[in-house]
């Protein structure tokens, strides 16, 4: 079974896994609809996998050292 520090540690690469994938979604969403407007919900999720990724981070960095 997985220990409790690992839980994040698996959302945080599935974060990673899936950013790249968001981003190129989004790149295509624009190309085909010309509008900033059906890019926003990946803009959303690609600013809150950011930001919970380095909070992630910066907890791993305060309570393990």
């Amino acid at each position: 079974m997985y220990e409790n520090g690992d839980i994040p540690t698996i959302i945080f690469l599935i974060g990673l896994l899936y950013s790249p994938i968001a981003f190129v979604h989004m790149v295509i969403i624009y190309r085909v609809s010309k509008s900033i407007k059906e890019c926003v919900p990946f803009i959303i999720q690609l600013i809150v996998i950011y930001v919970y990724s380095m909070i992630i981070v910066y907890i791993h960095t305060t309570f393990k050292g």
